[in-house]
């Protein structure tokens, strides 16, 4: 088992999952205020026709598609982080409770050439979204050191996990 000195690492990655679940809740706490501020509505009503809504434009995101430049790459991002959080799940299980015994990704030889294929598709869709975003400069677009920023993380993110599985083989 690693250590940090004589700290276990799981103890190490519990107290930052805990601060991490923390802070979500304190933000969750505090959109729920806001939410509260507004007038009251009843959202337990028609619920199939919401349930379509969700499916239609949270995980078919329709209206992104709607402009295909950057609904597709934006697609493929959205598409290829859902399996990228499938295939780190296991990871943090793994970090979070030592004894239990999740095969990882690189262990599933069926499941690792999709994750790689994803974090190859992710790039390309966010060379598009960038190169949109970056050079074309499409009017009412801002660009920002945010957008860059969040940008050149995903794209190490994807490049990180490349390289890591490349130099395991």
């Amino acid at each position: 088992a690693e250590n940090f000195g004589l700290v276990p690492a799981w103890v190490v990655l519990w107290v930052v999952f805990l601060a991490a679940v923390g802070l979500f809740a304190w933000r969750v706490s505090f959109l729920i205020r806001l939410l509260l501020l507004g007038r009251a509505d009843n959202r337990f009503d028609h619920i199939p026709a919401r349930l379509k809504r969700v499916v239609m434009y949270v995980f078919g995101q329709v209206r992104l598609l709607e402009a295909p430049l950057i609904g597709i790459p934006h697609l493929l991002i959205f598409y290829g982080f859902l399996v990228f959080l499938f295939a780190t799940t296991g990871m943090l299980l793994q970090g979070l409770l030592p004894g239990l015994h999740i095969p990882t990704v690189e262990q599933n030889h069926y499941l690792a050439p999709v994750v790689d294929l994803f974090a190859v598709v992710v790039l390309a869709g966010l060379a598009v979204a960038s190169f949109r975003r970056f050079v074309l400069c499409p009017a009412g677009l801002q660009l920002t050191r945010d957008a860059a920023t969040v940008n050149l993380l995903i794209a190490a993110l994807m490049i990180t996990y490349l390289a890591a599985e490349g130099f395991q083989r």
